[in-house]
């Protein structure tokens, strides 16, 4: 995959109208004071391999929290390989 860049042009209406409703949907509407539920949306052509396409991604995340996007993101990658420790069930 290419590195960070804006959303391909060909895309970029598309996602951004689809980011909005899902926000409503998720968040209500504008103007909503919090956002209850992130969310992001990738998109990618799915006729080159992984390594040789470019993937895009918009979201409702603010800047101000990307760094825990990113945490989420490599711990949700982590549970997908098998590499997160499973915690025991307790007894209730």
């Amino acid at each position: 995959m290419n590195k960070v860049a804006p959303i391909e042009a060909h895309l970029s209406a598309l996602m951004n109208a689809l980011a909005s409703s899902i926000d409503e949907v998720f968040n209500g509407k504008p103007p909503a004071k919090r956002k209850d539920i992130g969310f992001m949306l990738f998109a990618w052509d799915g006729s080159k391999a992984p390594e040789a396409g470019r993937m895009n991604y918009i979201s409702n995340v603010g800047s101000g929290q990307r760094e825990e996007v990113v945490t989420m993101l490599k711990t949700m990658l982590a549970d997908a390989e098998g590499r997160l420790a499973k915690t025991p069930k307790t007894k209730q």
